[in-house]
C-alpha cells in the first residue's frame, strides 16, 4: 500500500479556521506492508503534532520519517558515514538522548536517483535501553535524501530476533521512499 503525505497548495494548513505554520517543503511517499498501521501527524488549533510512521507496533517493527536541517555539504554529505550516522542517531533518539547505546551504521550505499535527487540506503544497529531496564538489540535499514532546505530520512527497524523475518518488509518501505518538492511535475508523479 502506498502512503503519501501531501502539502496543501497554499503552503499552509487550515485547522478550525486558524492558519498554522506549514511543514517544510516536501511531500514524502513510501510503500508499506498491507497489514502495517499508518500514523499521520494530527493538525488542530494548537498546531501540528506527531510524525509520519507505519508499523506492526506490537511486534516492534516500525518505520518513521525524520526531517532535519540541510546537509552541511549539500548532497555530498549523504554518502558521508559520519553525517548519516548523526542523522540516524537523532532519528532513533527523538524521545530522549539516553535510550540507546552501541549505535553503528554498518553500510551506506547509493540507491536510486529520482527526479534529480540522490537517495542512499543505510543499514544500522543499536541497543535500545527500555524504561523497564531491559536492553533490546535492534537492527534496521533506512533511506536518506536532501530535498529543498532539509534532510529527510526514512528509518525502519525491528528487534534483532525478528530482523531476518521482516527484513524484506523493512527494505520495501525504505527502497520505495521518495520526497517530492511540491512542484507540479513532482506532485503529479506522486499519484502515478
Amino acid at each position: 500500500m502506498r502512503a503519501t503525505l501531501g502539502r496543501p497548495e497554499s503552503g499552509s494548513i487550515r485547522g478550525f479556521g486558524r492558519v498554522v505554520a506549514s511543514r517544510p517543503s516536501g511531500s514524502p511517499q513510501f510503500d508499506r506492508p498491507s497489514l502495517w498501521v499508518l500514523v499521520k501527524p494530527s493538525v488542530d488549533v494548537n498546531g501540528e503534532d506527531g510524525t509520519l510512521s507505519t508499523g506492526d507496533y506490537q511486534k516492534g517493527d516500525n518505520a518513521a520519517l525524520f526531517v532535519t536541517g540541510a546537509p552541511p555539504n549539500g548532497a555530498q554529505s549523504l554518502s558521508d558515514k559520519k553525517f548519516v550516522s548523526d542523522v540516524f542517531a537523532q532519528a532513533i533518539s527523538q524521545k530522549s538522548a539516553n535510550i540507546y547505546e552501541n549505535f553503528k551504521v554498518t553500510k551506506v550505499k547509493p540507491g536510486v536517483t529520482d527526479n534529480g535527487a540522490d537517495y542512499f540506503l543505510v543499514d544500522f544497529q543499536y541497543d535500545l535501553l527500555t524504561g523497564a531496564g531491559f536492553v533490546v538489540a535492534r537492527k534496521g535499514v533506512g533511506a536518506i535524501t536532501a530535498i529543498g532546505k532539509g534532510t529527510q530520512a526514512m528509518v525502519a527497524a525491528t528487534t534483532e530476533a525478528r530482523y531476518k523475518k521482516v527484513e524484506k518488509d523493512l527494505r520495501q518501505v525504505v527502497e520505495s521512499f521518495r520526497v517530492y518538492d511540491g512542484s507540479s511535475a513532482a506532485v503529479a508523479r506522486m499519484y502515478e
